[in-house]
């Protein structure tokens, strides 16, 4: 897949509105304006409004309109919301395919996300515990819904998320991947490089991932960012 390369700069200049919530929350040429981690407590941290708005009320209204089970995938002081649809298929006794459609909301200014995963997992016997454990590989990432076989899918949770959030915006891959110098975001690995997609989201991955295959249009939507 051939990807634009698209920098800072190119933010700035093309794309203001994302780089001015980026400034409001992290300081990238001025001190920051609100405050990530009050802004954390106040829609995660605090157990009765992540309830309401997000466990209660997003993930049950998407499950209603597509007809299938959610999970939620927020953990920890992270700057989003998560949300999962997750398909299995067992190959052998020792292997199957998972899919996972993940969302991803930001708890900056309703910026959001839909990916799909294509995950294979092993079991192996674990010498040190004596016990045999399942592997997760992740295979593919797909960044857009064309061609894949569960479009349809992908296409109705970005319909429900657009449909109950306020001033939706999708965050495209090519976008996701512009990196962020002398940016930290809220409770994450040690990277020697951040991006825009790590200051808007901590996603959930599997941690056997370095060979995975990017899928689809890197720009999808992007055309739509005002």
């Amino acid at each position: 897949m051939k990807k634009e390369k698209k920098d800072i700069d190119s933010l700035i200049v093309k794309f203001p509105k994302l780089y001015r919530i980026l400034n409001e929350y992290y300081g990238l040429d001025s001190i920051a304006k609100y405050s990530i981690e009050e802004l954390i407590l106040d829609r995660i941290g605090n157990s009765e409004n992540y309830k309401v708005y997000w466990k209660d009320g997003v993930l049950k209204n998407i499950g209603s309109e597509i007809g299938c089970n959610v999970q939620g995938i927020t953990f920890g002081f992270i700057p989003n919301y998560g949300g999962q649809v997750q398909f299995s298929n067992e190959i052998d006794s020792n292997r199957k395919d998972i899919t996972q459609i993940q969302f991803y909301v930001s708890l900056l200014d309703n910026v959001y996300t839909i990916q799909i995963l294509e995950i294979e997992e092993s079991k192996e016997f674990n010498p040190m515990m004596k016990l045999t454990l399942p592997k997760q590989t992740l295979k593919e990432i797909w960044v857009s819904p064309e061609n894949h076989r569960h479009k349809d899918l992908f296409l109705k949770i970005q319909s429900s998320l657009e449909a109950i959030t306020e001033n939706p915006i999708f965050l495209p891959y090519s976008i996701q991947e512009i990196e962020l110098k002398g940016v930290k975001p809220p409770i994450m690995e040690d990277k020697v490089i951040y991006t825009v997609g790590d200051a808007f989201f901590r996603k959930i991955l599997p941690l056997h991932r370095n060979e995975a295959l990017i899928k689809g249009n890197p720009d999808y939507e992007i055309n739509k960012i005002t």
